[in-house]
């Protein structure tokens, strides 16, 4: 098994918003830079979105949600279905008390109004990055767990057989 403490968060960012996605992509790669564990992707259209969450594993998802042809709530719907424990940032400009609780009812971790700043989009993305370093942990932890589990259970049965067979 793949000891995942040790694999790179990767994190996506989707915004049909040319300048957006990549100064989110700046900003998140230069408060990162001291952190070898992160890989930052971004795409410029749902569609595409889509096709690099098929060809690749994210840990984490920042998305516009009104875009054409593919929204947010769409990959937000995508991204959950190929991997439960993705956290999926919606930001948007059309904000409503709707759509943020439609967001978080699908399972966003986050729902954030542009035009943001840069600050919150750091906090949160802490706050996420946290998040998964502790559900990995937790899975190694739990990991550990069942194989000295079973290892007692070996020692159990083989102690059990020796009294049986002295």
């Amino acid at each position: 098994m793949l000891d995942d403490t040790s694999r790179q968060i990767k994190i996506l960012i989707i915004d049909d918003e040319k300048a957006v996605a990549d100064v989110l992509k700046d900003f998140l790669s230069n408060f990162l830079s001291n952190n070898k564990e992160m890989l930052i992707d971004a795409c410029y259209d749902g569609l595409a979105g889509i096709e690099c969450i098929q060809k690749n594993f994210y840990d984490l998802i920042i998305v516009d949600l009104v875009m054409p042809r593919v929204g947010g709530l769409e990959i937000l719907r995508y991204a959950k279905k190929s991997n439960p424990h993705v956290l999926v940032i919606i930001i948007t400009g059309h904000a409503s008390l709707e759509t943020a609780v439609v967001a978080i009812k699908e399972g966003a971790y986050d729902y954030i109004r542009k035009p943001c700043k840069l600050e919150e989009i750091r906090i949160v993305v802490e706050n996420a990055i946290d998040k998964i370093k502790l559900y990995r942990e937790n899975r190694q932890l739990i990991k550990k767990l069942e194989d000295a589990y079973n290892e007692l259970m070996v020692y159990k049965e083989k102690r059990d057989d020796d009294k049986k067979n002295p």
